[in-house]
């Protein structure tokens, strides 16, 4: 029997192209907001490389907490 993985949204890395799915927007629409929103979450080195397009992800915990503060500016 297949037991459920628990997933702890504070731990769990997920990369720049579900990131921008979360946000409802696109790998450069997601540059802008880092650039532009000081709120938005750090981006997670994936690798010691320092190179410009090493890769990268987000904590989900992190961006779901921040699409949430935009949902509730709404109100």
């Amino acid at each position: 029997m297949n037991e459920a993985k628990i997933i702890d949204p504070d731990t769990y890395i997920i990369r720049i192209d579900e990131t921008a799915a979360m946000c409802g927007t696109t790998r450069k629409g997601l540059d802008n907001l880092r650039i532009k929103d000081p709120t938005f979450p750090k981006p997670v080195p994936l690798t010691n490389s320092k190179a410009r397009n090493a890769p990268r992800g987000f904590i989900f915990g992190e961006v779901r907490e921040w699409v949430e503060r935009r949902k509730a500016m709404r109100e």
